[in-house]
């Protein structure tokens, strides 16, 4: 009696049994397409070639920017070059904003500390943008870790810093220009 009483009561409140079920059996068929759906993007995006250039290329490209990073402007444009296939692939097969926008900090900082004559060659020696752009790539696609996570925050920091260095540069021009027009 108390389980017919249950069932009225379910029935009355619009959640019948049946309708219950069937709202379900939707529910796991569409989170079944969107799993689908997921896998099949990954692998169009694995089954890029300039995917698989940027993350099959990565030792090469790690003891380049390690090696080059020592020739003086040379090395460094060349390692800009290559960071910037890394940004078009994030833009382009990703299509990643966040993502994007993390590889472009990691590259533009690396290209700036590049710049310094020796301490740059050590820090590019020690810390190839290449290899963690790639590996960021490579673990943002794959869904692995905390991916998502390492690009947003990447992405937000290396705004403010780069931001920062903006304001440094304008606030160092207008002083230089305001000492310039004093002494005339």
């Amino acid at each position: 009696m108390a389980n017919r009483r249950r069932e009225e009561t379910r029935k009355s409140m619009g959640l019948d049994s049946d309708k219950e079920q069937s709202r379900q059996a939707r529910e796991t068929t569409a989170a079944e397409l969107r799993v689908q759906e997921k896998e099949k993007r990954k692998m169009q995006i694995k089954s890029s070639p300039l995917y698989q250039f940027v993350i099959r290329g990565k030792i090469v490209k790690d003891l380049a920017d390690g090696v080059l990073s020592f020739v003086e402007g040379v090395g460094d444009v060349l390692t800009l070059i290559i960071g910037l296939v890394n940004i078009y692939c994030c833009a382009t097969v990703v299509r990643s904003f966040r993502l994007t926008v993390a590889v472009t900090v990691i590259t533009g900082i690396d290209f700036l500390v590049g710049l310094i004559p020796v301490a740059g060659s050590v820090v590019d020696l020690l810390f190839p943008s290449n290899h963690i752009a790639g590996n960021l790539i490579e673990d943002y696609v794959e869904g692995t870790g905390n991916a998502k996570t390492k690009a947003t925050v990447i992405a937000t920091v290396g705004v403010v810093i780069l931001a920062g260095i903006g304001y440094g540069v304008y606030f160092l021009l207008t002083t230089m220009y305001d000492n310039i027009a004093a002494s005339f």
